[in-house]
């Protein structure tokens, strides 16, 4: 029984993680497009906010039952929703490679003089 118990506890964590990787995913692909556009960020928090929303449901429709009864499930698969997002949105600006900066024609080399 005592695995049992420790199933029980290690849901609301679980479902913790799952739906902030995947919202942070999401958000993470939206931000690493190579389109430009004013709105991308904000996109990206929507779309990675629902994908939490969806997965919290998800999860707690199918291991919700295992979990104790008091236990957060869909409280702490919604804080993972919200908070992936932005994980993912800073995770994607970091790691957006550096932008070259145009020469001037004149100072190109290969420009005629």
């Amino acid at each position: 029984m005592y695995h049992a118990d420790f199933v029980a506890e290690v849901v609301p964590g679980l479902v913790l993680v799952a739906s902030t990787f995947l919202a942070a995913l999401s958000a993470f692909r939206v931000v690493r497009k190579p389109t430009r556009g004013r709105a991308r960020s904000a996109m990206a928090w929507i779309l990675g906010f629902v994908v939490g929303v969806f997965a919290t449901a998800l999860f707690s429709i199918t291991i919700g039952g295992v979990a104790n009864s008091d236990a957060p499930v869909a409280d702490s698969g919604l804080l993972g929703a919200f908070f992936g997002p932005f994980i993912g949105i800073l995770h994607g600006k970091w790691c957006r490679p550096i932008k070259r900066r145009r020469r001037p024609l004149e100072l190109s080399e290969g420009a005629p003089r």
